[in-house]
This record gives C-alpha cells, structure tokens and sequence, in this order.
C-alpha cells in the first residue's frame, strides 16, 4: 500500500510537471539556404529541445526528410537542420518542418511530448540549363534590422531566385539573439522561408566569443565558409576574406591564423578554376566581404588598403582572370571599378551598407541595379558578355 502510494505520489508529480511545462514553439525559422547546386538545407530553431523532420512533395506532402548522422537521426536539440537531396530540377515543393518535444531523454527510455508544426512553404528549385535570372546582395548591416527590413522590402519586389548576405550583418557575435535580431527573423519575415540566401563570411563575423560558432547556426557547404556552386549554368566562388588586420595585431591576442588560412583557399583555387564545372560556366561571378582594391577611405582620407585585402588579392587576384564580376563590401561606400580602373583584370561592384544590389544575368551580359532603403535607384549599369 506504501509503495502503490509512493507511486501514485510519482506519477502525479510527473503529471503536473508535464502539464505546467512551456509548450514547445518554432522561435525562429524556418529559413533556407543553398546547399550546392542541386540540394537546399531548411534551419529552424525551437524553445524546447526536440527531434525534428520535414515533410515535403510536389502536390502533397507525401515525403518525409530526417537529419541523419553516424547511424542516429538527430534528436534533443533546439536547433534544427535537415538538408533535402536529390530534388527535381524546376519543380515546386511544398513543405513544413515538425519538432516532436522530447521530454525525456534517458539511456532506455525517451518520452515523447506534443508536435509542432510549421505553416506549409513553397520553394522552387532551379533548372539545371542556362536561363535569366537574378539574384539580390546585401551587406554590412551590423545588426541594423530596421535597414536591412527596408532593403529587402525592395528586393523581394523584384523576385531574385535568391539573396546573398555579403558579410558583416552583425557587429560581432558573444550571443546566438544578434543573429536572430540581427538580420535572421527579418529575413524570414520577408522571403527566407520560400527563397534561399548564401551567407559569406566578413570581417566582424570573426570576433566575439561565439565567433567559432557560426556554422552551428547557418549552413556551409562541407562545414567551409568559401565554397562554390552553380546555379542555372552560372557559376559562383565565395571567398572568405577573413580579417583586415595582421594576425599579429593586438588585438586578435594571438588568436589569429587568416594569412594560413587565406593561403589554403588559394591552393583550392588554383584546382578549382581547371574544373569543369567552373570552366563551362556561361558566366562567372566571385562573392568577398573585402574588395581588391589599390587604396581604402579610411578616417578621411584615402590610405594603402588593409592587410587583409592585400593578402587576399596578392593571393586569388591571379587566378580569378577570367571571371566576369566580382562583388564585395567592407568600405560602406558603392563604387563601381570597371576592367583596368585600378589595375583591375574584371569588373569590381562595391557596395555600401545602405544598399541593396540586384544583378539579373541574361545571354547578352549583367545587368545590376543598386537601390537605397527608400526604392530609390543609386547606380545602374551593364556589362557585356565577354
């Protein structure tokens, strides 16, 4: 009779623990980023750790995709990637992400809580053969959500196949919120949900104590931050151009390593522009944070540029010859370099960080168009296929 009260005494506790406990939620997401030419990585993040799914099709959501790994789905976690492969080139996909709460997790046993589930999405995946298209870029945001809600309001006018975020979206990172108030919410808020966008590292995304941690929030290729894909017959380069100072500055406390680093992208440059994926591309663009570029407006005046962009040029400039735009951030300031302007081999869009840059890619050559936060047009040009 003890032991029968005991129990019921256990169970009761179990019960009210369970019924007082927050329900589980999706707090931020789901968003989407490329995964390489023909996969697409969904993240979300939920206040309850869970295992997690997503269900998916073309006319119904007939196909179920779980992150797996070392022969476990991953489970009893708040953040939550699943990466869809093998999808139909043009086709339209619906989805919806789901998180089972998970309200125990012993050796033995694991006790399984509510389900939650997203709002169903759309995306379309691309075609595999050449044709127009256009993509928006953003950059240097520092945590300035309300600018960056106004830039994309006007991106997602012109309907691009997908964004980049072309480094410093946030001042540092000590805290995984200055991602989500920094520049993630207002992006799903606006388009992340059903386009995908390409995250390229910047200088700022280096420091801080979580700094090491980024790739636990966003998606890169093979755990790399510079990587390459082709999209539509177009192929793209991502450089990650690191910090702008010696690795010796004081600063960095003797925590830097980017002159190595830089060094290893440029061996796997050199292979990856003999391939053929690159070589057979009908155009070919490079995404940085830092521009090449003979001078930097620094404090007032113009001054020898940084380290971190002589190292990265010094070191890629040579093998990037026959690309057809490069597009950078960094200066805050747009300019626009036309081929031998500053001894450059290709033509050099810098944008500002107020900004947002719309470039479509058709069979006679690029054309971007440069827009501010009120829809009104900063710069529009056109370059010519080779």
């Amino acid at each position: 009779m003890i032991l029968s009260l005991k129990k019921m005494i256990l169970l009761c506790l179990i019960f009210l623990s369970f019924f007082n406990a927050k329900a589980i939620e999706i707090t931020h997401g789901p968003y989407l980023q490329k995964a390489g030419t023909n996969d697409l990585a969904i993240l979300w993040h939920t206040n309850k750790k869970g295992f997690s799914y997503i269900e998916y099709g073309e006319n119904k959501l007939d196909l179920i995709s779980k992150a797996s790994i070392h022969g476990q789905f991953d489970a009893n976690n708040s953040f939550h990637k699943i990466i869809l492969t093998d999808l139909k080139p043009d086709t339209k996909y619906q989805y919806r992400v789901l998180t089972v709460d998970i309200l125990k997790m012993a050796p033995y046993r694991v006790i399984y809580g509510d389900t939650i589930k997203s709002e169903i999405f759309s995306f379309t995946t691309q075609n595999k053969v050449f044709e127009t298209f256009s993509f928006c870029t953003v950059n240097d945001i520092h945590g300035r959500s309300d600018v960056l809600d106004s830039l994309l309001k006007v991106g997602v006018k012109t309907n691009p196949d997908f964004y980049f975020f072309n480094g410093d979206m946030i001042n540092d990172f000590t805290d995984e919120n200055q991602l989500f108030n920094g520049f993630l919410d207002v992006s799903v808020k606006r388009f992340a949900s059903e386009k995908p966008f390409v995250y390229v590292r910047g200088n700022h995304e280096t420091r801080g104590s979580e700094s090491r941690n980024l790739g636990a929030f966003l998606h890169f290729d093979d755990g790399k931050y510079y990587r390459a894909f082709t999209h539509k017959g177009v192929n793209f380069i991502i450089l990650d151009s690191g910090e702008d100072k010696e690795d010796s500055n004081k600063y960095y406390y003797g925590l830097a390593d980017f002159d190595s680093y830089r060094s290893e992208q440029e061996k796997w440059l050199q292979a990856y522009v003999k391939t053929s994926e690159y070589v057979n591309a009908k155009y070919r663009i490079v995404l940085l944070h830092m521009p090449f570029i003979s001078q930097e407006f620094y404090d007032g005046e113009y001054v020898t540029p940084s380290h971190g962009i002589q190292d990265s040029q010094k070191k890629w400039a040579p093998h990037l010859k026959d690309i057809d735009l490069l597009v950078a951030a960094h200066t805050h300031e747009y300019s626009f370099l036309k081929v031998g302007e500053d001894n450059n081999q290709f033509p050099i869009l810098i944008n500002d960080d107020e900004s947002i840059v719309k470039v479509e890619i058709t069979p006679k050559g690029l054309k971007f168009v440069v827009t501010g936060t009120k829809g009104n047009i900063i710069d529009q040009k056109f370059i010519p296929k080779k």
